[in-house]
């Protein structure tokens, strides 16, 4: 599985835009994760999904709440989607306490049925 991320602390570099496209643009297999709290991405592939049902299940409750992935994900034409909220500007101080976070999220995603995140 290819895990691409596109990060950058300044903002308006175009993140999103880039991110959009690789998702569209791969051949195989693609789950889009939107960890932007202004979930532009989110806003891009799921604008038909009512937000109320985006709130009961998404990036932070997988993350955090440690829902099923099931739970979490939308499937839309073009990709599946994990979608943001407002509320992960908060992640990183929930994480911190958290020294495995980021071994389990790549253990995570590394099992999911997907060539490419």
């Amino acid at each position: 599985m290819k895990i691409i991320a596109v990060a950058s602390l300044k903002g308006g570099v175009g993140k999103t835009t880039l991110a959009v496209n690789l998702a569209l643009n791969q051949s195989v297999k693609t789950l889009a994760v939107d960890f932007d709290p202004q979930s532009s991405m989110t806003d891009f592939f799921l604008r038909n999904i009512d937000p109320a049902v985006i709130e009961k299940g998404n990036a932070w409750h997988f993350l955090i709440e440690r829902k099923e992935f099931s739970e979490c994900v939308y499937s839309n034409l073009f990709t599946d989607t994990l979608p943001a909220v407002p509320a992960l500007h908060m992640v990183g101080f929930e994480m911190a306490s958290d020294p495995s976070a980021l071994l389990r999220l790549h253990k995570e995603f590394s099992s999911l049925p997907y060539e490419a995140v």
